[in-house]
């Protein structure tokens, strides 16, 4: 038998029954309820019929309190191995003086006589748990009319908590389900083959820096990507070169955040990446090649790429954002510039805090979405400080939050800000933190012209 994660038993005790303060009569299906148990209860050892629709409902799901008891009954005798019919059930309800209670051993004869069967117990499990989550939903709107009318309470919060209502069911249906070994080995396998028969390292979203994604194996989904760096690092010019890689390149849906930079300042940098036209030519007009420009701002135009510069976003409004746009298209990456510059959803109990709350949201934004997150962030003073100025995971600033959360931490490094002898092109990405493969350094010229990073042989 499985045990539920914290969040699977959160999801599940979501059906539990509370009054509801409606005039009708709460959704309920008595009739599918009588069924579930009846089938269950005709099933003697075979614990096959309890594992169909464990994952379906708990004893929460249930409307009647007979029905939850006898339900918790059934789920004891499977987790003990025994068998589970009319007698040893009859029996643990005895024990625990409820057996009267729900009805007694007629009524489960009753039940019995109901579905004779267990063949079609997951189509009955359905059927209680589309009920219970209609009085879930019913319940929770309840809720959320109540914090509405109350002023007292913050706008963006009480959407917040809309957004998770809902989506406490909604990732219920998508994730957490249990899966048996032999199936993950069966499919881990196939996935193994298929990288050696295809001879590539990289198994996520490719970056466009290919030793950075060797490093990476590429963006994996559900990951929390940190670009840290000191100002003038080129933190917002390396994640843009990515998103142009990704969005224009792969053609992949893309999702910019740029808190910093407007989506004006944004597009005209992309268009230097994208065309190799000089930056600064852009900006005044003076344009060289207007025939490769053209060619460039086309397939920008055809990318599949949000951007949002909106000041001060947290990261709810950043989910209600990407929830809308998810429904013109799949969204393959998130990225967001910077950190420092959000708000945290609600009231602010101070900078660090803040940043925790904030650095948590977006890595669960991550994982709501399953695909990577790029987030910049900056860094903190102490690495000016030292004869080395590279930079070390401890700069994060402001939280050891960040260094926790993130599963990848990529500190940007260009040693000409701090002796001019060095050519002001040679910049490094230094792999910081990867949770799942080992650090590194990743050697890059920066053409500040260009707006471009390339990687170099050393």
């Amino acid at each position: 038998m499985g045990i539920a994660t914290d969040t699977e038993s959160e999801v599940m005790d979501f059906l539990h029954t509370e009054p509801i303060h409606a005039e009708r009569v709460p959704p309920q299906n008595i009739d599918a309820e009588c069924a579930v148990l009846g089938a269950l209860m005709q099933a003697g050892d075979n614990e096959e019929p309890f594992f169909e629709i464990q994952g379906e409902i708990s004893p929460n799901s249930f409307y009647k309190t007979a029905h939850k008891r006898i339900y918790t009954a059934c789920t004891a005798l499977v987790g003990r191995h025994e068998p589970v019919d009319l007698l040893t059930v009859s029996t643990v309800l005895e024990g625990e003086n409820t057996l009267e209670g729900v009805g007694g051993v007629p009524y489960l004869n009753k039940l019995i006589d109901a579905c004779p069967t267990t063949a079609n117990i997951k189509h009955y499990a359905k059927l209680v748990r589309d009920a219970a989550i209609r009085r879930y939903l019913i319940r929770e709107c309840a809720k959320i009319a109540a914090m509405a009318d109350d002023q007292s309470n913050d706008v963006d919060d009480v959407v917040g908590k809309t957004e998770a209502a809902i989506m406490t069911i909604r990732d219920n249906k998508a994730t957490g389900h249990l899966v048996d070994i032999k199936s993950a080995v069966t499919a881990t396998l196939k996935r193994i083959q298929t990288l050696y028969d295809n001879g590539e390292a990289i198994i996520g979203l490719a970056s466009g820096f290919h030793r950075l994604d060797l490093k990476l194996s590429g963006m994996q989904p559900g990951q929390y990507i940190i670009v840290a760096g000191r100002p003038g690092m080129g933190k917002s010019t390396l994640v843009q070169n990515i998103i142009c890689n990704v969005a224009v390149e792969q053609k992949k849906g893309v999702a910019l955040f740029s808190v910093e930079t407007s989506w004006e300042a944004f597009t005209m940098r992309l268009l230097s990446q994208a065309s190799g036209e000089n930056f600064q030519s852009l900006r005044t007009g003076n344009v060289s090649d207007w025939s490769a420009l053209a060619a460039s701002t086309a397939r920008v135009a055809e990318s599949h790429l949000w951007v949002d510069s909106s000041g001060g976003i947290t990261p709810a409004e950043i989910r209600g954002k990407l929830r809308q746009i998810q429904r013109s298209m799949e969204i393959d990456l998130i990225v967001v510039d910077y950190i420092q510059l959000m708000r945290p959803d609600g009231r602010q109990e101070g900078r660090r805090i803040d940043i925790e709350c904030i650095s948590a949201d977006l890595k669960a934004l991550a994982r709501e979405f399953h695909c990577p997150i790029i987030v910049c962030s900056q860094l903190s003073r102490k690495c000016e400080e030292r004869p080395d100025h590279r930079p070390v995971l401890s700069d994060l600033r402001e939280t050891g939050a960040l260094e926790q959360d993130a599963d990848v931490v990529l500190g940007l490094y260009r040693g000409w800000l701090y002796d001019k002898k060095i050519d002001p092109k040679n910049s490094e990405v230094i792999i910081l933190k990867n949770k799942d493969g080992p650090p590194g350094t990743i050697y890059m010229k920066f053409d500040m012209g260009v707006m471009t990073f390339t990687e170099v042989n050393v």
